[in-house]
């Protein structure tokens, strides 16, 4: 037996596939997926932004097909190879050029400036009311917007609200 038709008994080949094939797959992959998860960086899987994201979702996308027989094993390895080196480059140009980051990664919008609200922000972010406030209940443990708050609408998406009160006292000191 050779050792492409021993493979071929191992892996299986078209979507064809016994669950033992299966298996073996999926085996291999997981080592395979652990690689990529290593060499995209920690980014990929900690910061949650829509450009790592894209990562995580064609990754298990593109996998996943290859567990099941759906696309050729190697050829997903090596599709999801370039995605993964693709990551690498676009994440290091974010580094290096401001304007590369902010197109990946957008900008801060600041939704509310002491206590007053920007509806056009509000409407560009796709942000509602009641989201404030839950950001407000949440942070500042208050549903009450007064001149001290700021609201940010993060790149990430999350809603911060900045007590400018709090962050005075805590620069002069005399917060505890």
């Amino acid at each position: 037996m050779t050792l492409q038709e021993t493979l071929s008994a191992i892996f299986g080949q078209g979507a064809d596939l016994s669950a033992s094939q299966m298996a073996a797959r999926a085996v291999i992959l997981f080592f395979v997926t652990l690689f990529f998860i290593r060499v995209s960086g920690r980014r990929s899987f900690g910061q949650h932004k829509p450009f790592d994201a894209c990562v995580t979702v064609l990754l298990g996308a593109m996998l996943s097909r290859a567990v099941v027989g759906t696309s050729p094993i190697m050829a997903t390895i090596v599709a999801c190879a370039c995605i993964v080196v693709l990551h690498r480059i676009v994440a290091y140009l974010c580094t290096v050029s401001a304007s590369v980051d902010r197109l990946v990664n957008g900008k801060i919008r600041v939704l509310v400036l002491h206590g007053n609200v920007d509806v056009k922000a509000l409407r560009k972010g796709l942000v509602t009311w009641p989201e404030i406030q839950q950001a407000l209940r949440a942070s500042a443990r208050t549903d009450s917007l007064s001149s001290r708050y700021t609201v940010v609408l993060e790149r990430n998406g999350d809603i911060t609200v900045i007590d400018q009160i709090r962050d005075n006292l805590m620069r002069e000191g005399s917060y505890r």
